[in-house]
């Protein structure tokens, strides 16, 4: 999509979370993966997409999901405690490995390799901006976690 519908996506989720515990609680329940043999037709949700993005590499689609994610956080201990308990893989060995905090983490550290690799570059300016969209998600997240 382009760069307006982008924004214009991000402005409607920004409007709809803004002063609504209730709908962040509820997106943010969508972050809880649907087994397969439990879904018919559809399995990716609105936070099963959210966190594969944030997972997937792309520096960009990384940067848009931090700022959803941030939307789904703010000013909400519910939703901060909720994700920090919401398993996202069902599927993952490690238990450390199915939840988001963790992956958080590991995409800030990627993105900090990534950056001091390639620093002058467009790839270089991408995960300076995926940084610091993963340290605000951080910020938002464990301001006022319980």
């Amino acid at each position: 999509p382009a760069r307006t519908e982008r924004a214009a996506a991000s402005g409607v989720i920004r409007s709809y979370c803004d002063d609504n515990e209730e709908g962040q609680t509820l997106l943010v329940t969508t972050l809880t993966p649907v087994a397969a043999d439990d879904v018919g037709s559809e399995s990716e949700t609105f936070g099963t997409l959210l966190a594969s993005s944030l997972a997937s590499g792309d520096l960009r689609q990384g940067h848009r999901a931090c700022a959803v994610l941030s939307f789904l956080l703010a000013n909400n201990e519910i939703t901060k405690e909720k994700m920090l308990r919401t398993p996202i893989d069902l599927t993952a060995d490690v238990a450390e490995d199915a939840h988001l905090l963790p992956r958080v983490v590991k995409s800030l550290r990627r993105a900090l390799g990534d950056g001091a690799k390639a620093a002058d570059t467009s790839i270089g300016r991408d995960a300076a901006a995926v940084q610091v969209s993963l340290l605000r998600l951080l910020y938002v997240w464990m301001d006022g976690c319980p």
